[in-house]
């Protein structure tokens, strides 16, 4: 049970923390590296601490984030699981309870749900990154502030994601302690400014939402309000259950009912920091290495220091020595004339019967090893592999599920594996608890068995689609090469199209209308000519063949709705247009071969 006691004792600039509360941003922000493509600095100046300061500013001003993109297509694959064949969720017919058609939990979450429309969009859009990202950070449901002041007005619970850093206290099942990313208005210096903290306590029956108020170094907070502003003893949401849930992933830790939980993507992570650290060492060496560097003989004395390479300063009768600027203390300097030739002077002695030979030419390019350009671009290409290969994803860089036989198998059974893995943690633990905690807030009257009844039915996927539009495209090839029969071809052709264009584009929906009433598929015009003059396929099939594209074209144009019609319906369509191109051209489609 909350209590004003309990609260106070986190209204302070630094309140108590849970046990992992820094472990858990440590994983967090471990991620982060990748995931928001921010200079490493600490990650690669402590493998580099004796670099000169002018190398460590290079670094971080041609910094790129090249473990970022891979690191986004790991994420939008795995997001992609909800488009497996077996994915789905289900509502039951009738409503258990009496709430109107209009407020049902399917409507809500369906076609209503706050900012996403549906708790689904929710979902794959924000808390399943969430969690391959941030496994400490939490969903917290409560509503959003009511839109009217009538007491008849449904509320409208939403899945606030807090991160980690955010989640100050927590125990699972019993409180939270979460602070807002927004601020109140506090005063500093007589001025009004947003700097103020904002609370949400939880337990199994209240939410609390504190606000600071007043000098900000005072730490006097309101704590009986609502999110209006209106004072309030608390706010009861009688779920009887903790409304807030760690996104989770792996166990790491397990202390005191405390879990430390780390993402299914961590494994990435030291192979990628390797990766990142080669990368910037790439770019250095391409500067070091790849571009010319020259060398010039200084053979004239420096006329500011003649040739000493030292100048003297005199200043209020003080006498000071240093290195002369001109020639960097070496007394001597290059010297070119304006048309750009080198002079040059006679050997110097430097003893009774010793002299200075002068290299012929005076100048040069220094030939440089650009061996390791090409080793360290290996190398960071490498170990961003090895972070992909130890989710059973590198199929995503190089496409190993192209090869044949047991090794294909065994990629396709571990990145399924994985991928169900996932999905089993995220439907149970994250989804399901969501659609829970928003019909316990919105329908405060109903039973625990009502609930139950209304509640979505989701499946656990296990027939995920893995496989990418390369090897879709390979395999199209080989069945056209090979002179499949048209329907595997055909099926083949619509995939690759879907995995290039997505499922609900309109070329798809043409392709499908194309490969359904095309009569000769996959046949050459000469092909076609050749059967036409043998009699061994119809006028009227040819002329359908060679003119489908255009057909299409045209039906659309004259009925936007022509592509979802049946296939009956279309061939009706299409035998007007055959007709009309007959009667055009009068039986002289195609010459006739004279006999004999």
């Amino acid at each position: 049970m909350l209590t004003t006691e309990f609260v106070k004792r986190y209204l302070r600039e630094y309140p108590p923390t849970h046990k992992f509360y820094r472990e858990s941003i440590e994983i967090h922000e471990r991620i982060c590296v990748h995931a928001d493509g921010e200079y490493p600095k600490e990650l690669i100046e402590v493998a580099r601490p004796n670099e000169a300061d002018e190398y460590k500013a290079y670094r971080q001003q041609v910094y790129t984030p090249v473990t970022k993109t891979w690191h986004s297509k790991v994420v939008k694959t795995i997001t992609k699981g909800h488009r497996a064949e077996d994915w789905g969720i289900t509502w039951k017919k009738d409503n258990k309870g009496a709430v109107p058609k209009d407020e049902t939990l399917q409507q809500y979450t369906t076609v209503n749900y706050p900012y996403f429309d549906s708790v689904e969009n929710w979902a794959f859009s924000i808390a399943l990154p969430s969690m391959l990202n941030d496994p400490d950070g939490v969903i917290a449901v409560y509503p959003l502030p009511k839109q009217t002041d009538s007491d008849t007005e449904y509320l409208r619970p939403y899945t606030n994601y807090f991160s980690s850093k955010q989640v100050i206290d927590f125990k699972d099942g019993e409180f939270a302690v979460l602070l807002d990313e927004k601020k109140s208005i506090v005063t500093v210096k007589d001025e009004q400014v947003e700097e103020g903290m904002i609370f949400h306590f939880f337990d199994e029956n209240q939410y609390w939402y504190v606000v600071q108020i007043g000098e900000k170094d005072s730490y006097r907070f309101t704590i009986n309000i609502d999110q209006n502003g209106n004072e309030i003893s608390f706010t009861q949401h009688n779920a009887g259950h903790l409304p807030v849930f760690k996104l989770g992933g792996v166990i790491k830790e397990f202390c005191d009912g405390n879990i430390l939980w780390d993402s299914f993507i961590s494994d990435c992570v030291n192979n990628w920091n390797e990766a990142v650290r080669r990368y910037s060492d790439h770019q250095v060496n391409m500067v070091l290495h790849l571009h010319p560097f020259e060398w010039e003989i200084m053979d004239t004395p420096c006329k500011v220091c003649s040739g000493t390479g030292k100048q003297t300063v005199v200043w209020k009768e003080i006498k000071e020595t240093h290195t002369c600027g001109a020639c960097q203390g070496s007394g001597n300097v290059s010297v070119k004339t304006p048309f750009g030739k080198k002079l040059i002077r006679p050997s110097s002695k430097t003893g009774p019967n010793d002299s200075i030979a002068i290299p012929t030419p005076p100048a040069g390019i220094i030939e440089r090893d650009i061996g390791s350009i090409d080793f360290l671009k290996k190398e960071y290409e490498s170990q961003i592999r090895e972070g992909l290969a130890a989710i059973n994803m590198e199929w995503i860089m190089d496409v190993p599920l192209t090869t044949s036989g047991i090794s294909k198998e065994k990629d396709r059974e571990e990145a399924t594996t994985f991928f169900h893995e996932v999905y089993r943690h995220f439907i149970l633990n994250v989804l399901y608890p969501s659609y829970y905690f928003i019909a316990k807030w919105r329908y405060p009257t109903a039973t625990e068995e009502e609930v139950e009844y209304n509640m979505p039915s989701i499946k656990i996927p296990v027939k995920f689609d893995l496989v990418t539009a390369e090897l879709v495209g390979e395999k199209l090839k080989t069945a056209i090469e090979s002179k499949f029969n048209p329907m595997i071809v055909n099926k083949l052709s619509i995939e690759y199209a879907k995995k290039e264009l997505g499922d609900d584009a309109m070329e798809i929906k043409k392709l499908e209308t194309i490969l359904q009433m095309d009569p000769l598929p996959n046949k050459t015009v000469d092909e076609k000519m050749t059967d036409l003059s043998s009699q061994s396929i119809s006028i009227e099939s040819y002329i359908l063949s060679e003119n489908i594209n255009g057909f299409i074209e045209r039906a659309m144009s004259e009925d936007e709705k022509f592509l979802n019609k049946t296939y009956a319906e279309k061939t009706a369509v299409f035998n007007v247009y055959i007709k009309e191109v007959m009667d055009s051209n009068a039986r002289n489609i195609i010459p006739m071969v004279a006999n004999g």
